[in-house]
C-alpha cells in the first residue's frame, strides 16, 4: 500500500466512523431549535445512512485494489 492508499483509507474511515455516530446519535447533529422537526430528522438520518454505506463501498474498492 502507498502512502496515497493510506491516507484515502484514513479519511474515510473517519467519515464512516463520523456519519455512523451521528445515524446513532441524530440529538448531537440536529440544533436544539430543530428537535420537533421529525421529517427533518428522517432525512438527515437518510442521508447519513446514505453517506456511511457508499464510504464503506469505496473503502472497499480502496482496499480490494492493493
Amino acid at each position: 500500500m502507498n502512502n496515497i492508499q493510506k491516507i484515502t483509507v484514513f479519511v474515510l474511515s473517519l467519515i464512516i466512523l463520523i456519519s455512523t455516530y451521528f445515524t446513532i446519535n441524530i440529538k448531537d447533529f440536529i440544533p436544539g431549535g430543530y428537535t420537533l422537526a421529525l421529517n427533518g430528522i428522517v432525512i438527515s438520518r437518510t442521508i447519513l445512512f446514505g453517506i456511511t454505506v457508499y464510504s464503506i463501498i469505496e473503502l472497499l474498492k480502496v482496499i480490494r485494489t492493493k
